[in-house]
């Protein structure tokens, strides 16, 4: 029996052995078995993580919701998100995967945010700012 999900945590209640994907890797999953692939399909050995750590730890957080955990949580997320990324002493930023020339940054001319959940509601931001500060269309699905 095999699960996906994109974070353990999830699953805890099914299993504690987790298979971790990198970026650029797929899992092909079938019902008794699993196997690993990059994008050129070529297999991949993945090693099985135990998860040792309680699902009651990541829980509310003594936060009344899910929700408001998240709200406070998001200041050290947004800094988390963004360190090594924000080069102040440039005036620019590093975004990784995305290797485009700046000439070829300019001819963006339609952004779409994918989300759910409450980060949902985050990506409505992102699509206020690109459409307010950037002058690009962008909507969220």
């Amino acid at each position: 029996e095999n699960f996906i999900a994109s974070d353990a945590s999830a699953v805890l209640a099914q299993t504690r052995s987790v298979v971790y994907l990198d970026d650029g890797e797929i899992a092909v999953v079938r019902p008794g078995d699993y196997r690993i692939v990059d994008l050129d399909t070529a297999e991949k050995e993945k090693a099985v993580s135990r998860v040792d750590w309680d699902l009651a730890k990541i829980e509310r957080g003594g936060y009344a919701h899910f929700m408001l955990k998240e709200i406070m949580e998001q200041p050290e997320s947004l800094r988390n998100t963004l360190r090594g990324r924000v080069l102040e002493e440039e005036g620019a930023s590093r975004l990784g995967g995305l290797n485009l020339r700046d000439e070829q940054l300019l001819q963006v001319n339609r952004i779409v945010f994918t989300a759910c959940g409450t980060s949902w509601h985050s990506a409505l931001i992102g699509e206020y700012m690109m459409e307010e500060l950037a002058r690009i269309p962008s909507e969220v699905e």
